[in-house]
């Protein structure tokens, strides 16, 4: 199997009580404080304080062990010398089949491998807190909530980053349904184009809709059998004036609330939440639904059932899984589990904002079932990483942070 070296994300992961994972959006409206540059940009050589001398004076810092970028076939520049003279690129927007390193001209990628390197080096200038380079990645394309008929809206800069690269790199299968490479290469060309010089604003990037009103939307809720207990996890897309959710659960024809849950307050981006049922008897079958309480004493039951029986012995996976780290944010450590329906040659990395592995926490052949491993960061400096875990043809990722 090839090492890869970037991303993108998934699910989530058990334990006893909720927790939030996405940060709330509190900056409302249009963002201030950023810079991208375009493929010509960061491809000019140094002249006075152009971005060319920028991406030299700050090429160390940056990059320390070089830039590369892709996924399962990647593109390596080991000097800012070598971007300058890759940078800009032409041509149909595809997907690299070979590796490369300080490649001179268009790559079979085209067009594509030149946006997604342009936004690498701009990327490695926030990471390296280079004046004018605001945190861009926590930035939403078009709007901060996903909308009709829009694939790519509602989604981070750092995820688009993290798709670009794995679609690039050779894995097109997360690309959203009904979406091209030439689809997804004209966003980030979007991106790096959003907010050149820092002098202006194409508004393409945003960090919260002034105007929209936030509904509930739950956008996913499942049960997960245990050997004793059975963990609920539910998903939402936004949030609005919500105070608690309570869940209910039944045998038969009636419900009981057995929980209640508190909102972590209003957010475009949404949150996990995860709560585990103990008081089960193995072999019986319990179904759950959840409702909605908001501040102004209205409620709201979803539709949505999920059932399950705690197994009283480990369950059988039948699917792949990545979960949400625990707890998270963390300091220092934090539990990272994965499901596997078969043994499988595995591989679970960490890597920093800009793609850089930092860790390997698991390389090598990996049993069926439930995988519990504990990552210790005591070496790393507070930020946003990512995880991201191979196995076989799967292949998931998701964010941690780590606050000291």
């Amino acid at each position: 199997m090839r090492k890869l070296t970037t991303l993108v994300l998934v699910f989530a992961v058990l334990t006893l009580t909720a927790l939030p994972v996405m940060a709330q959006v509190e900056d409302p409206c249009m963002p201030e404080g950023y810079r991208t540059q375009t493929q010509g940009g960061w491809g000019g050589n140094c002249n006075g304080n152009n971005p060319g001398c920028i991406r030299d004076n700050n090429w160390n810092a940056a990059f320390p062990g070089g830039l590369v970028v892709g996924g399962i076939y990647t593109i390596t520049f080991t000097s800012s010398a070598a971007v300058a003279t890759f940078l800009v690129t032409g041509g149909t927007p595809d997907m690299l089949t070979q590796d490369y390193v300080d490649p001179v001209g268009d790559t079979e990628a085209g067009v594509f491998a030149g946006q997604v390197t342009a936004l690498a080096v701009t990327m490695g200038m926030v990471s390296a807190n280079v004046p004018g380079f605001g945190p861009l990645g926590d930035l939403y394309y078009k709007h901060s909530v996903p909308q009709p008929g829009e694939p790519f809206t509602g989604m981070t800069v750092q995820e688009l980053f993290a798709l670009a690269n794995e679609v690039l790199g050779g894995n097109p299968s997360n690309l959203p349904a009904g979406t091209s490479i030439s689809n997804l290469s004209d966003v980030i060309a979007d991106i790096n184009e959003n907010f050149v010089d820092g002098t202006h604003n194409n508004g393409d990037l945003v960090e919260e809709d002034c105007d929209k009103e936030l509904p509930v939307e739950l956008v996913g809720f499942e049960a997960i059998a245990n050997e004793n207990s059975i963990t609920l996890r539910w998903n939402t897309a936004s949030e609005a004036d919500v105070e608690y959710y309570s869940i209910e659960r039944s045998t038969g024809t009636s419900w009981n609330t057995i929980a209640q849950v508190n909102s972590y307050g209003n957010s475009a981006a949404g949150y996990e939440y995860i709560y585990n049922d103990a008081a089960v008897v193995p072999g019986t079958i319990y179904s759950y639904r959840l409702s909605n309480h908001d501040f102004d004493g209205s409620s709201n039951v979803f539709d949505q059932i999920v059932t399950a029986s705690a197994t009283g012995s480990a369950a059988e996976v039948t699917a792949y899984d990545l979960f949400q780290n625990y707890p998270n944010p963390f300091n220092p450590t934090t539990s990272i589990s994965f499901k596997l329906p078969e043994a499988e040659l595995v591989r679970l990395a960490i890597f920093d904002m800009i793609g850089r592995e930092v860790a390997v926490l698991v390389n090598g052949t990996v049993n069926s079932g439930l995988h519990t491993v504990e990552f210790n960061a005591a070496d790393l400096s507070t930020g946003t990483y990512f995880y991201q875990l191979t196995a076989g043809d799967f292949s998931a990722v998701r964010k941690l942070m780590l606050v000291k």
